[in-house]
């Protein structure tokens, strides 16, 4: 889990940038952003079609939440990993330069046009599938249990989980 947390860290430190003066002038807008989709709204019955326990759900990374993102992670009944679902206003050229973040693939998952990536340091146990939608993106992500025995890889897993919610995710 701390992994994740410096993955989601270091995705709003490259967003945030360093600098603290700002330049120009004050800028308005008319419209609102749009509202970050809660992956924790998932229905129960879409969780268990899912192959997850929503008993188990979990807000935040490690139950802590991070300004500009809506996590939502549950054990899977499977036994062998977790599932997080990650709702975000960052746009898929950020991912892509997030350093945590390494091997790349443009996929197609379903009607769902994307990116697969894994963690550094974690490449065998994890995936990410993310695809924007009107709001950002979303990622969802398999971290399989340390010293657990799994039956495919994670990249297979998030394809499937992915398929199971599909309904249940924004476009």
């Amino acid at each position: 889990m701390r992994l994740r947390a410096l993955i989601l860290c270091g995705a709003a430190l490259l967003v945030a940038g360093c600098s603290t003066t700002m330049e120009g002038s004050p800028v308005t807008s008319s419209t609102e952003p749009a509202a970050l989709f809660n992956p924790c709204d998932i229905p129960d019955d879409a969780l268990r079609a899912a192959g997850v326990d929503p008993g188990t759900e979990e807000s935040g990374v490690g139950g802590v939440a991070f300004e500009g993102w809506e996590e939502c992670r549950w054990d899977a009944t499977a036994g062998w990993y977790f599932l997080t679902v990650y709702s975000t206003s960052h746009t898929m050229d950020e991912m892509r330069r997030n350093s945590a973040l390494t091997d790349f693939r443009d996929t197609t998952i379903g009607s769902r046009t994307g990116v697969t990536a894994v963690d550094k340091g974690s490449e065998e146990d994890t995936c990410n599938f993310a695809f924007e939608v009107e709001q950002g993106l979303i990622m969802v992500t398999v971290d399989a249990k340390y010293r657990v025995p799994r039956p495919e890889e994670p990249c297979i897993t998030v394809a499937s989980r992915t398929l199971d919610l599909d309904a249940r995710l924004p476009r």
